[in-house]
């Protein structure tokens, strides 16, 4: 291929990505909101409710503290994605369980790589056996997806 054909796929590729959205945040209870062409799909669904310090809104950014549990959130809107940076604050071992999340079916690296429809009842039974995944630990590579009606969310997890 000519590179110019190179710029082509590129730019079309480019237009998947949504960069027209808006962002809604209730710090207390961690509840991750995003609008887009009028309706709006959560991100992450309502945890307990928090004691939050130190929020702070701008235009493309939310941060705040959860000084109890030793964590720092900061929320950025980066035009065609959402980052999310949760960061302990304590010298030790901190943990922090975020994100409740709701969809059609769940992509997790676990082994090889699972695509698990959400009404799966053997799957569903396995994950109530299970305490709980850790993202460092428990997946093979530090990604999860959930696929929703109309389109899909990938959660990437940063190792520092």
């Amino acid at each position: 291929m000519k590179s110019s054909n190179n710029a082509e796929v590129l730019s079309v590729q480019r237009n998947y990505f949504k960069s027209d959205f808006d962002i809604e945040v209730n710090s207390e209870t961690f509840t991750l909101m995003v609008k887009v062409n009028g309706s709006s799909e959560y991100i992450s669904k309502s945890l307990s409710e928090r004691k939050v310090s130190n929020f702070k809104k701008e235009s493309d950014k939310i941060s705040w503290t959860y000084e109890e549990e030793g964590i720092d959130v900061l929320i950025e809107n980066k035009g065609d994605h959402i980052d999310v940076s949760i960061k302990s604050t304590k010298d030790d071992e901190n943990e922090f369980t975020w994100t409740k999340i709701s969809g059609d079916e769940y992509i997790l690296p676990i082994g090889q790589g699972k695509k698990i429809p959400s009404n799966d009842e053997v799957w569903k039974k396995y994950f109530t056996q299970i305490e709980s995944i850790k993202g460092i630990e428990g997946l093979s590579m530090q990604f999860f997806g959930v696929n929703k009606k109309d389109y899909g969310l990938v959660y990437i997890i940063k190792n520092p």
